[in-house]
């Protein structure tokens, strides 16, 4: 008898320590707020915010940064100092610009651009080696640049309905590229038909 009040002890502990964790983790902001260094999964998507708080940057541990579908025009330079980050989601904003230090971000797994007013892909961002995920559809980008076929770790990378009319043949040099995406752009067919032979592992969609 004793032995199975133990055991329903040690698993109503178990539960308990696996809710708390599970809390932290996925903060609210209130909480974040009072526990910055415990964060590491934070959403304030659809919070009308018109800039990142300032907050944030002391969540130190954070690994997931949800904000898309606010109305923020800018990614201040504090947001790299967060070297712990995996995922970012700024989706659905007014952003202009990526900044050139987006390469301090040596842990970033996934970033995720799309529906916002960028116009270049700066150079610093083939300096993030985890990066797995790319996502800058229906941005106003003009121009690729070569760079991007350094990411060896690429998997995902979405340009879909931008304003570029053609794309460095040294993306078929991403060998674990799974999924690519360039339609609603103006690449050449010739080009196209370059990578659809080149990248015969990658689904192209154009």
């Amino acid at each position: 008898m004793k032995k199975t009040l133990y055991i329903v002890l040690f698993m109503l502990i178990a539960l308990t320590t696996k809710a708390q964790s599970q809390s932290i983790k996925a903060s609210t902001w209130e909480y974040a707020l009072m526990h910055p260094q415990e964060v590491e999964i934070l959403n304030l998507s659809h919070r009308g915010l018109d800039t990142i708080p300032s907050a944030i940057y002391k969540m130190s541990n954070l690994k997931e940064l949800y904000l898309q579908y606010n109305s923020i025009e800018e990614i201040p330079p504090e947001l790299f100092t967060l070297t712990n980050i995996e995922i970012i989601n700024l989706s659905h904003n007014q952003i202009k610009a990526i900044p050139e230090n987006i390469g301090n971000l040596k842990n970033l797994k996934e970033l995720n651009l799309s529906y916002n007013k960028i116009k270049k892909i700066p150079t610093g961002i083939a300096k993030i080696p985890t990066l797995e995920k790319l996502l800058l559809s229906n941005n106003k980008i003009d121009e690729v640049p070569s760079v991007i076929s350094q990411m060896a770790n690429l998997k995902i990378l979405d340009l879909s309905y931008n304003y570029f009319n053609d794309v460095p043949k040294e993306l078929a040099n991403l060998q674990n590229l799974e999924v690519l995406s360039i339609e609603g752009n103006y690449v050449p067919r010739t080009t196209i038909r370059y990578l659809l032979i080149s990248m015969k592992n990658t689904k192209v969609r154009w």
